[in-house]
């Protein structure tokens, strides 16, 4: 099967690391893949080393209109059987190149009904939406937004991310402060997008007060926009002997291995690659009490806060530390539960999606 996907990048978001272990596996099971991209990152490595075709798409920004002749072009070129598209400004350019040319188009969606205020570009999203040949959701939450939209079930799927437990199962545990709980300190991880919707100013709150009651250090890694307001709360709260301003790290199941654990405080999710990828590492997690957690794993696996009460999230982060048997059998039968998201079984269900919606053809 020819299969085109169209993503704004290959940076270091969830969205970006499903498309890179989607399109590397369909690529090893002898599909011709190519990924149209405004910008590289570090997922697009693990595209080249499986022999994906990447077509940096040239523009003046995300807004540049020559972007979609660009695409149009390339679809009329490569004549894909089915066109993919990831993160919001390619459902809309994508879906749009599709359409042009007539060619089955497949739309990702990542997030839920909270992450799209009704501003004009999630209007047209929508709107486009409804000549998509099918709508695939990561989650329930996700698939619940497409329906209130008034999209049909019959074109509405379900797959869940896929983990490369090979790999992770593979990589070497680390804590960074070189040992194992010196001087009874505990490790407290955090990572993912440095943004408002994660929640990062009441995770900083709960950690601060947490860690007047046990010895810990806790490590925030990833980027986003919140950055330096984040760095500069650190510093006039005079927490940099608690909290490490990390930045985007490339060997995160290592951390995830070595923490005490792992909290995701997020307000609005799809189905978050972190907390899955936590879980995978036996990390124990603390975690928002919204939908999208609840989805992965029920209370007896995890330990579920009021994202918005610092308070609850100190208290909650501090049993789980002075509990540490407790929380790691929990995270065992977290692990054990999602075992079979495997990234073989999503390219199966997506495989079984192309089909349906490209007649056969491949």
């Amino acid at each position: 099967m020819r299969i085109l996907h169209c993503t704004s990048s290959m940076l270091g978001g969830g969205a970006e690391r499903q498309l890179a272990y989607l399109a590397a596996e369909q690529s090893r099971r002898g599909s011709r893949v190519e990924v149209a991209l405004l910008f590289d990152g570090p997922n697009g490595d693990r595209l080249r080393r499986n022999g994906v075709t990447i077509r940096a798409l040239s523009h003046r920004g995300i807004h540049d209109p020559y972007l979609l002749v660009q695409l149009i072009r390339l679809i009329r070129r490569t004549k894909p059987d089915v066109v993919q598209t990831w993160l919001r400004q390619m459902d809309i350019l994508g879906g749009m190149a599709a359409k042009w040319t007539r060619v089955p188009w497949v739309l990702s969606e990542r997030s839920s009904a909270l992450g799209y205020p009704p501003d004009l570009k999630n209007r047209v999203r929508v709107s486009l939406a409804a000549r998509a040949h099918a709508i695939v959701s990561n989650s329930a939450g996700g698939d619940a937004y497409w329906q209130s939209c008034g999209h049909n079930r019959e074109r509405r799927f379900v797959i869940h991310n896929g983990l490369p437990w090979d790999e992770i199962e593979r990589a070497p545990s680390y804590r960074p402060d070189s040992g194992p709980s010196r001087n009874g300190q505990r490790i407290v991880l955090y990572a993912g997008r440095v943004s408002s919707e994660k929640n990062v100013n009441n995770m900083i709150s709960g950690i601060r007060k947490a860690a007047d009651q046990v010895p810990l250090r806790a490590y925030i890694c990833g980027n986003g926009v919140m950055q330096p307001e984040v760095k500069n709360l650190l510093h006039l709260n005079e927490l940099s002997g608690v909290i490490s301003l990390q930045g985007y790290i490339t060997d995160v199941w290592s951390w995830m291995k070595g923490a005490d654990v792992f909290m995701s405080l997020s307000l609005i999710e799809g189905q978050p690659n972190a907390v899955l990828e936590a879980i995978a590492c036996g990390c124990p997690v603390v975690l928002s009490d919204i939908p999208a957690h609840r989805e992965i794993v029920p209370a007896e696996m995890a330990s579920f806060v009021n994202p918005h009460s610092p308070a609850e999230i100190s208290a909650t982060l501090v049993s789980t530390l002075n509990a540490p048997e407790e929380a790691r059998r929990r995270a065992g039968r977290a692990k054990a539960r999602i075992a079979y998201r495997t990234i073989p079984a999503m390219a199966d269900a997506y495989d079984r999606v192309y089909r349906s919606v490209a007649g056969g053809k491949g």
